[in-house]
């Protein structure tokens, strides 16, 4: 490779990784001591009925990407109930129980998704909740609401060869997300939400 290759290379690279980090979201900084442990809160809060196992059973494993040790949905809910807790469990109990220092909750105010393989429609309205289970009150929340609907009117050509070249999409562009279903969309609502929680220090 000569010369001026390779400073087109060096450019071309520094353009992507430019781009990676301006699209990287900014965290909402913690409001208190950075927890070491922390319980995703196994009771959803609403007003209606919820899937408390399809809004929460992927919540865990979001956590642990930002760097948390992470009690799941399962293995908290399990845990309150063989120590008799119910669903309005005082938080700072629960922390005892849990061996958790906070607890992550998520506040429904709406969500309702149809259809599967793929996901027709969906609409939420969700907040994400750390709260101390020392006393130390809320330490980060994020709130996110919005709507989705599947294309689902363009087919593509049929006649189209399988092995042909793809259409070229823009950069920055392209087509519409789409969900297989509900829970495909929960775990994607989750790590959009987390990317905005500070990463645990080392």
């Amino acid at each position: 490779m000569n010369g001026l290759a390779r400073l087109g290379a060096l450019l071309v690279t520094a353009v992507v990784l430019v781009g990676c980090r301006v699209g990287e979201p900014a965290p909402v900084p913690l409001a208190g001591d950075e927890p070491q442990v922390v319980a995703v809160w196994p009771f959803v809060l609403a007003e209606q009925p919820v899937d408390a196992e399809l809004l929460l059973g992927s919540l865990g494993g979001a956590m642990t990407a930002r760097g948390y040790r992470t009690i799941s949905y399962a293995v908290g809910l399990q845990m309150l109930r063989d120590a008799n807790m119910a669903d309005a469990a005082e938080v700072t109990r629960a922390g005892a129980v849990l061996g958790a220092d906070a607890v992550l909750q998520v506040l429904v105010r709406e969500f309702e998704a149809s259809g599967s393989r793929p996901l027709r429609e969906a609409r939420w309205d969700l907040q994400w909740r750390l709260l101390s289970t020392r006393g130390g009150g809320v330490l980060w929340s994020f709130a996110q609401r919005g709507a989705m609907r599947a294309n689902l009117g363009d087919g593509g050509d049929p006649h189209r060869a399988l092995d042909a070249e793809r259409d070229i999409v823009p950069m920055g562009g392209g087509a519409p997300v789409t969900y297989r279903d509900a829970d495909e969309l929960v775990a994607s609502l989750h790590r959009l939400a987390l990317s905005r929680l500070p990463r645990r220090s080392p």
